[in-house]
């Protein structure tokens, strides 16, 4: 038996309020068998059963009578002393968490040498993934920095004040994961996506795998299938690829219309039922009854048949599983003096995506926001699966100076809800190289959105507007 060692190295310094400032440090040290005469057969990374686990103090995370403005940073390390690549697990155990708003308690987290990396988000209830299937090559360091913040807002949160945040952090093998295994096929546009050294990657998703993105004006995202041209936005929480419409595939180039047509996003705009993809009784007296999924928006409808209309051969390109996010979270925030509230039901003023958030993730908060035809932990509310854009997909995919290859001459539709007004529902559009509220019964530009398997191959091309990557079956 041929035995390395996998050594996780914890430095941990945080602000603990139960008496005093307190410094702390933690190892521990996890040792792996492998047997290389079965790794042909076996190769996947275990912990066996004489484990050495070495705490010199804890791992936990702690946040106790917490006010406003608090930081908690905790900086540890993984180490993989082996001569295998090791796929690896973060997460958080031993959740406790009662903040009333689980808005305002948020993390992030850094690293070295492509270890997980995850902008603001929110903390969890429970147990949870902070990352997944994270890669560390062999006789590699992957360092980490997690803070943790109690975001002060222009609001009365004296709700929240004095609560209490603890866990633990776990690192542990990902589970049916092999060593040395990919995620990806070699000549598939997966593939090519991850080896496009000006990609873009972050863990910041639902739950907790590697996303990669595009960013700036003209990246090499450019792709024809189905003899239409698509602009890829993100890989997503199965790897998988998400694209937006970018106009018909006319004598070896993409036409100028990048829009299937212009549409409102519902027929009627005055009550907050109506900022949803999907909806529930219009002027109920409950954010559930308003908001469930039960009537489908105008451009549900016309993308729906969109795609009907011009997919059924392509079919099985197509994920079923990909998410589409409506988030109808609630923010409290101001515009012009008026207030916003957590209401979301009727006629009441109320404020959806938060216009204060400077950090931008793929997270879809709510499960019944997430829209999809199939799968675990969304709505499965879709017939086809095909959605749009959304607020933070378009705000990941500016470059340091603002540029980004989504913007058009004319406003188009994304799938995620502003504020009621107490007169009117609005959404985002895309403009004049920003976002702004329009109100859903007016007019709009619609790009749609869809999702091809990670498998899927091309036939040739490098990406660029002048040789997009030519999709199998998608000429």
């Amino acid at each position: 038996m041929n035995r390395y060692k996998l050594s996780i190295i914890f430095a941990s310094i945080g602000i603990i309020l139960v008496s005093s400032l307190m410094m702390l440090t933690t190892y521990a040290y996890f040792t792996v068998d492998l047997n290389e005469e079965e790794t042909s057969d076996i190769n996947l990374i275990t912990f066996n059963d004489n484990t050495d686990v070495i705490f010199n103090d804890t791992s936990n995370l702690s946040l106790v009578n917490a006010y406003t403005g608090e930081k908690l940073t905790k900086v540890f390390s993984v180490n993989n002393l082996s001569n295998y690549s090791i796929y690896y697990d973060i997460v958080f155990n031993n959740v406790v968490n009662n903040f009333s708003d689980r808005n305002y308690l948020v993390y992030e987290v850094s690293s070295t040498n492509n270890g997980a990396k995850r902008i603001e988000n929110v903390m969890p209830r429970e147990d949870s993934y902070i990352a997944k299937n994270v890669l560390i090559e062999p006789n590699t360091i992957q360092e980490y920095t997690m803070t943790i913040k109690f975001l002060e807002k222009d609001e009365d949160q004296n709700i929240d004040q004095n609560k209490t945040f603890s866990s633990n952090i776990k690192i542990v093998p990902s589970k049916g994961l092999n060593v040395g295994e990919k995620i990806y096929k070699q000549n598939t546009l997966l593939d090519a996506i991850i080896h496009d050294e000006n990609i873009n990657y972050t863990n910041s998703s639902t739950f907790g795998n590697t996303i990669y993105y595009y960013s700036g004006s003209n990246p090499n995202n450019n792709v024809v299938f189905n003899n239409m041209c698509f602009k890829i936005i993100r890989t997503d929480d199965d790897n998988n690829i998400k694209m937006i419409y970018d106009g018909l595939y006319e004598e070896e180039k993409c036409n100028q219309n990048k829009f299937i047509s212009e549409l409102l996003f519902n027929s009627k705009s005055v009550n907050n039922a109506y900022v949803g993809y999907m909806y529930g009784k219009a002027s109920s007296n409950s954010y559930e009854i308003e908001h469930d999924n039960v009537n489908s928006s105008a451009i549900k409808i016309e993308i729906g048949n969109w795609f009907n209309d011009n997919f059924k051969n392509v079919h099985r390109y197509i994920s079923t599983t990909a998410i589409y996010c409506n988030d109808r979270s609630m923010h409290q925030f101001k515009i012009k003096g008026v207030l916003y509230d957590k209401n979301g039901y009727a006629r009441t003023n109320t404020g959806y995506f938060d216009i204060n958030k400077t950090a931008y993730d793929y997270i879809c908060p709510n499960q019944k926001d997430r829209f999809s035809v199939s799968g675990e932990n969304t709505n499965t509310s879709l017939n086809d699966p095909v959605g749009l854009l959304t607020y933070n997909e378009y705000m990941l995919s500016k470059d340091d100076k603002g540029n980004t290859f989504l913007n058009t001459k004319s406003k188009y539709w994304t799938m995620t809800p502003a504020y009621f007004n107490g007169s009117n529902a609005y959404n985002y559009v895309i403009y004049n190289n920003k976002l702004t509220p329009e109100r859903v019964d007016n007019v709009v530009g619609v790009r749609p959105v869809l999702t091809i398997l990670k498998d899927t191959t091309y036939n040739s091309g490098d990406g660029s507007s002048t040789n997009p990557y030519i999709l199998e079956g998608g000429n």
